[in-house]
């Protein structure tokens, strides 16, 4: 299986670890931030192609996995 982590804060790295322990593929990470997204990237694996600061550029590609885990605050989760 496949993940996308939206959103590289807390939250998303925590459910992020779980998966990854668990044998899930983190293929994409969509974070704003540049130290969380390159955080991630190391931790995970991810391909830099695979890396986005916007969700537009990331939705953009259609579907490249499974699943996506929307971590990002609370108040941004609808959009």
């Amino acid at each position: 299986m496949k993940v996308a982590i939206i959103g590289a804060g807390q939250r998303g790295m925590l459910y992020a670890s779980y998966m990854y322990d668990k044998g899930v593929e983190i293929a994409a990470v969509v974070e704003p931030l540049d130290e969380r997204r390159n955080l991630a990237c190391s931790k995970f694996g991810i391909a830099a192609e695979a890396a986005f600061s916007k969700l537009e550029d990331f939705t953009a590609l259609g579907k490249i996995c499974d699943a996506c885990v929307v971590a990002t605050m609370d108040r941004d989760h609808y959009a």
